[in-house]
């Protein structure tokens, strides 16, 4: 087929694991939900809505929308 596949012969974290997934993703041509990841926050598109949702503790600006710690934000999407 015209698939690809990766194998990892170790338990990434932290950057290691973020630049692996950055190549894999950039090469499928997939792309994130939110333009410019923050760490903790997890958005999802649902029908017509946005979900940010962020798993933090401390507040967080995602755009320029402010959004709790432990907190949840819907919006149009």
């Amino acid at each position: 087929g015209d698939g690809a596949a990766w194998y990892v012969g170790t338990q990434l974290a932290g950057r290691g694991l973020r630049d692996l997934l950055d190549r894999v993703l950039g090469e499928a041509a997939v792309a994130g939900v939110l333009a410019t990841p923050v760490d903790g926050v997890e958005a999802v598109r649902r029908g017509g809505r946005l979900f940010v949702i962020n798993h933090g503790d401390d507040p967080v600006m995602v755009g320029e929308v402010a959004i709790e710690g432990r907190g949840v934000h819907i919006g149009e999407s």
